[in-house]
């Protein structure tokens, strides 16, 4: 069975950020991943997904994305993550298997802060948008 759904729990959760990736239209419901954490990475205002059993991960799930979009996704978070099957606890109760991203790069930027989207919207998206050099490659 094909796992199309993409849980996100970082700047991808903004439809700002969303939409310059994707081409397609996609519903999206709030659920979380427990064992996983969002952290700071130095320097940056994005996060990386790193294992933490005693932690959990707060974002959306975008369902039935297209191959096609999840290629550009695949091409915006780059070399640093991979794309890992996980099953994301829905906020109606349910579960759900989806992908999602998993920070794979230089764990010494890994600071382990918890990031939060919140942060993120009051410190970081406008600097997001304008400075990340990547936009041109996921189109």
């Amino acid at each position: 069975m094909e796992i199309n759904h993409l849980f996100v729990y970082g700047t991808l959760q903004h439809p700002h950020v969303w939409r310059r990736v994707v081409t397609g239209e996609y519903q999206s419901a709030p659920g979380h991943l427990a064992g996983y954490k969002p952290s700071h990475i130095n320097g940056q205002v994005y996060p990386g997904l790193i294992e933490d059993e005693a932690s959990f991960a707060e974002g959306l799930v975008y369902l039935d994305i297209s191959d096609q979009d999840l290629d550009r996704l695949d091409a915006f978070e780059g070399p640093s993550y991979k794309r890992i099957e996980v099953l994301i606890d829905m906020d109606d109760g349910a579960d759900l298997r989806c992908h999602t991203y998993l920070y794979i790069g230089d764990m010494s930027v890994i600071n382990g802060m918890y990031w939060r989207y919140e942060n993120y919207l009051l410190d970081g998206h406008d600097h997001f948008l304008s400075g990340y050099s990547g936009w041109d490659e996921v189109r």
